[in-house]
C-alpha cells in the first residue's frame, strides 16, 4: 500500500480567511483523493491479477471470486462514510465561498472534514490491501 502526504494549502494570515481559502481546501481534498487512488489502484490491481494467476481462475471465475476483495460490508461502510464526508466538504466549501464574510470556524471544520475523508480512504486502502494479502497467502 502506498500512503500519501497531504498537499500544503496556502492560507490567509492566522485569524483571517478568504473565499479563496475555502476553494483551496476543496481543491486540495480532490487532489489528495486523486493522488491516493492513482498511487494505490495499480498495485491493488496487480495483486488481484496475481491472485487470479495463483488460483488459476478463468475470467468468469475471477469476476465472481474476486468480488469479496473489492466489496464487502466494511468497504461499503468506508464508501458510505466517504460519500457523507464529500457531501459535507462540498456544502461547506460552497457556503464558505458564497459568504460575503467568510466564517473562519467553518474553514477549520472544512479542513478537519477533509482530513477525515483522506484518513477514511487511507483506512479503506489498508483494509483492502490486507485482505488481498491474506488471499494471496491462502
Amino acid at each position: 500500500m502506498v500512503l500519501i502526504a497531504l498537499p500544503a494549502v496556502a492560507q490567509s494570515a492566522p485569524g483571517t480567511c478568504e473565499k479563496k481559502d475555502f476553494e483551496a481546501v476543496v481543491e486540495s481534498a480532490a487532489h489528495s483523493l486523486r493522488d491516493l487512488n492513482s498511487r494505490n489502484a495499480p498495485g491493488f490491481q496487480d495483486k488481484l491479477r496475481l491472485l487470479r494467476e495463483r488460483q488459476k481462475w478463468s475470467a468468469d471465475e475471477f469476476m465472481a471470486k474476486a468480488a469479496p476483495f473489492v466489496q464487502d460490508d466494511r468497504i461499503a461502510a468506508f464508501d458510505e462514510k466517504s460519500t457523507g464526508l464529500l457531501n459535507k466538504i462540498n456544502s461547506m466549501g460552497e457556503a464558505g465561498a458564497a459568504s460575503s464574510t467568510p466564517d473562519c470556524k467553518l474553514l477549520g471544520d472544512l479542513r478537519a472534514t477533509m482530513k477525515a475523508l483522506i484518513d477514511t480512504q487511507i483506512e479503506k486502502w489498508a483494509y483492502m490491501f490486507a485482505k488481498i494479502e491474506r488471499g494471496l497467502v491462502n
